[in-house]
């Protein structure tokens, strides 16, 4: 890792859901430019966060695995950047599902599932981390909006809750300045765990296509 283009210097990150897909993307670029990454993604079968990690370690980098849920934890998540590191500088909300039918035939305690994860877990995530930022004086948010949030058949709860998560960065944002907490929001597009369950065939024709 002796790309110095940018160097953070050591800052500590979290980056949520980041076993795969952009989360591992953002997980991977922060550790290559000198950030102690916390990535965080739940444990199933296999440990993704695992995986991503070992693979920073190879390369030359510092991270740690955590495996706290973004809804039921966040606080945790927090406490592993602090307990293994002794601070924290950036948030990277990356967490999502995708589990969409018409709204319906979608099953109200899954549409709210969905929304809690995305939404609720950014807002949670923030809030944990909140006072650390603060104390670091430089602190930096990176919420993770989607193209999704511009519509798609079948994926009302997901398209709300990254509309919410565009209109919740932009308020936070205005509260941060004054406190030296930058706060941002990304939209990206990107083939990965989650646009591969889409079964719209031109949408997932136009993944395939550029990603």
């Amino acid at each position: 890792m002796s790309d110095k283009l940018l160097d953070f210097g050591g800052a500590v990150a979290i980056v949520t859901g980041a076993g795969r897909g952009l989360g591992r993307a953002h997980a991977v670029m922060l550790a290559s430019r000198g950030c102690r990454v916390v990535v965080n993604d739940l444990a199933g079968d296999d440990d993704p966060a695992g995986e991503v990690v070992a693979e920073i370690v190879a390369a030359g980098g510092t991270a740690t695995a955590d495996h706290h849920s973004v809804i039921d934890e966040p606080a945790g998540i927090v406490d592993t950047a602090r307990q293994q590191f002794g601070q924290l500088d950036i948030v990277v909300n990356n967490a999502g599902v995708l589990e969409g039918s018409t709204l319906a035939d979608t099953d109200p305690e899954l549409w709210h599932r969905v929304f809690d994860i995305h939404f609720r877990g950014t807002v949670d995530v923030c809030r944990a981390a909140w006072p650390h930022l603060v104390s670091s004086g430089h602190g930096r948010i990176i919420n993770t909006s989607s193209s999704g949030m511009l519509g798609n058949s079948g994926l009302t709860s997901y398209g709300a809750a990254k509309a919410a998560v565009f209109g919740f960065t932009r308020s936070l944002a205005i509260e941060g300045l004054p406190l030296g907490i930058g706060v941002n929001c990304i939209l990206p597009s990107a083939r990965t765990r989650i646009t591969d369950m889409i079964e719209d065939a031109d949408v997932a024709a136009t993944l395939k296509a550029h990603f």
